[in-house]
């Protein structure tokens, strides 16, 4: 992803509590969040939607993961 998008200069931990509040939500909120972050022209909100599936991925249906498949560049 380096030289893709602009970079906001967001460090990794002012991400953390969103991760974590992404635990306890259902897998529609995840799957918004994701897809709202994916089409953001900041690098920090393309890293922030991986980190939300990676963090998830027990939740994820097949259904899911094929959404997720539009994603991917």
């Amino acid at each position: 992803m380096r030289n893709q998008f602009l970079f906001l200069r967001l460090k990794t931990p002012e991400s953390k509590p969103l991760i974590q509040v992404s635990k306890s939500l259902v897998i529609a909120t995840i799957r918004q969040w994701i897809s709202e972050f994916c089409v953001c022209n900041y690098r920090e909100y393309q890293y922030l939607a991986i980190e939300l599936a990676d963090k998830n991925l027990k939740k994820f249906s097949f259904e899911d993961i094929i959404f997720l498949k539009q994603f991917l560049v």
